[in-house]
């Protein structure tokens, strides 16, 4: 019945659309064709959604998990409820290990985490220098024994049975990775941790549900997926830990490039919604931004690369190929809207109000989407319009810096 509706509410914004594009006289080709472009994709990847399914836990199928938290001068408060989250969730002792591997900090935390658990619950490795996220985390699947790796960031909290549900899609053996669901801990901090709670369940739900059901999600996140440990091949761990990309040194956006590495292997990454964690999102703009720009800068960098293999999965690459086409476009077409169209262009402005007016029933179809699922969903709607605006300088600035070998990870 939800879905249902879910379809009626896109078709009667898509009519509005066509109204509204009637009434403002805008006999403008380019922006009707890429209206009808971006609703079909929008339609294409809301169908997927609607279609999407969990992958149901089997009892019979708990094979042994490793949990690997690579942390870096993490409070110990914080760091403690990580830990304490990973030992608690539901799935058997004797097939769950947990190891954290200290990446060179500069605090204590983790040596008086040691005195309160003991070596058999927690192994911990220490770097006596900072190295890096993805060497700390592969230090951790060097050290493991499990059949599948879960890799935790050090501020995701793990809900009780998150760890039987992330296992479940690998009784596929087709399956290489899984994305656990994330959703905000710190929603109600501020205006902008509202933003992103709803931002946060439509990207996974909506998008990586989308994606899971051609098997290609493209990023795996790094605060919570699993990976088949046999996936992650001598040669693959080289290409992770040492590839480059013009010319520079890989050194943020690792889950996407994991994933990448495991899907161009053969293997499929697919989302698991049941699977939830708890994150903590930036609070204040300027963590935000530049979360914003290694995001872009790491999506940048690892859709090229998949571009380069993603064909080999014929007909179901053509989903990949086509948001991807759209996802640039968008950025070209936000540009023209914004500056060329209303400044150039007689009558113009018109094209920019329909442009707007278009984001903000996107926005309020998301909204619609998210409303049982979250508490700030009406935030959705005002959200939708602000960070299409300022992707834009964001998406420009990351093109520009992108041979820039800090990515503001720390």
């Amino acid at each position: 019945m939800q879905h249902k509706k879910l379809l009626i509410v896109t078709g009667i914004i898509g009519i509005l659309l066509l109204l509204i594009y009637r009434l403002t006289h805008l006999y403008n080709p380019v922006l009707f064709i890429y209206a009808i472009g971006t609703s079909t994709i929008l339609g294409l990847v809301l169908t997927l959604s609607v279609k999407y399914k969990s992958v149901p836990v089997d009892p019979a199928y708990q094979p042994k998990v490793s949990i690997v938290l690579a942390v870096f001068n993490e409070p110990l408060e914080i760091l403690k409820q990580v830990v304490e989250s990973a030992q608690k969730t539901n799935y058997p002792k004797d097939k769950k290990e947990i190891i954290l591997v200290d990446d060179g900090s500069a605090n204590d935390s983790v040596q008086q985490l040691k005195k309160i658990i003991t070596p058999d619950e927690v192994k911990i490795i220490s770097f006596e220098k900072n190295q890096g996220n993805k060497f700390a985390r592969m230090e951790g699947i060097k050290a493991s024994t499990g059949e599948i790796t879960v890799f935790l960031d050090s501020d995701t909290v793990l809900e009780e049975n998150s760890i039987l549900h992330v296992v479940a899609p690998f009784k596929n053996p087709k399956v290489g990775s899984v994305s656990g669901h994330l959703t905000v801990q710190n929603w109600s901090k501020n205006l902008l941790t509202k933003f992103q709670e709803v931002w946060y369940f439509i990207g996974f739900r909506v998008y990586r549900g989308a994606e899971s059901e051609i098997g290609m999600v493209s990023c795996c996140a790094g605060a919570f997926s699993a990976h088949r440990r046999s996936a992650i091949t001598p040669q693959m761990e080289h290409e992770w830990l040492y590839g480059k990309f013009m010319g520079l040194e890989v050194t943020a956006g690792v889950d996407r490039a994991i994933t990448n590495l495991i899907i161009k292997d053969g293997y499929e990454a697919v989302y698991q919604m049941d699977a939830v964690a708890q994150t903590t999102v930036p609070d204040t703009t300027r963590k935000f931004l530049k979360q914003q720009v290694r995001w872009s800068k790491s999506w940048i960098r690892e859709t090229i690369y998949m571009m380069t293999f993603a064909y080999k999965r014929k007909e179901k690459s053509i989903f990949f190929y086509l948001s991807t086409l759209t996802h640039f476009v968008n950025y070209a077409f936000l540009f023209f809207m914004l500056f060329i169209s209303p400044i150039f262009i007689e009558n113009g402005y018109l094209g920019t109000i329909f442009y707007l007016i278009s984001l903000s029933l996107l926005g309020l179809l998301y909204a619609l989407y998210a409303r049982k699922h979250t508490h700030a969903w009406t935030s959705r709607f005002t959200f939708q319009i602000i960070f299409s605006i300022i992707s834009l300088p964001i998406f420009i600035y990351s093109l520009i810096t992108l041979k820039d070998k800090k990515w503001g990870t720390r």
